[in-house]
């Protein structure tokens, strides 16, 4: 995959070293940390308020609660990656877990 037309990585600030499977946890932080002051419920919208202005709520609070889905959907993504990541990273390491006890079982039954 050629990244020569890919936009500027947009977390300047996680570090180059970072910018792989290493790196979702930090970003999956970020995003909780800037959207979690959003999930605090208010407590509305007080006074009158013409139909114009009641539709124009309507629509902002249903960005809202889409982008908190979208929000949700982008964390479980990251890290649903990051465990399909440790698991095949670490698949050798079950397999000779798993061939040291049944060893082990075979050992046992010969003695």
């Amino acid at each position: 995959m050629n990244k020569a037309n890919w936009p500027e990585f947009p977390l300047f600030w996680l570090d180059k070293s970072k910018r792989n499977m290493e790196g979702l946890a930090d970003i999956a932080n970020h995003l909780y940390g800037k959207t979690a002051a959003g999930r605090i419920s208010r407590a509305g919208f007080t006074g009158e308020a013409s139909e114009m202005d009641k539709q124009i709520i309507r629509n902002v609070s249903d960005l809202e609660q889409q982008v908190a889905h979208i929000t949700d959907v982008l964390q479980t993504t990251l890290e649903i990656i990051a465990e399909d990541h440790w698991r095949r990273t670490h698949k050798v390491e079950r397999a000779l877990a798993w061939i040291r006890v049944r060893a082990g079982k075979v050992e046992k039954k010969l003695v």
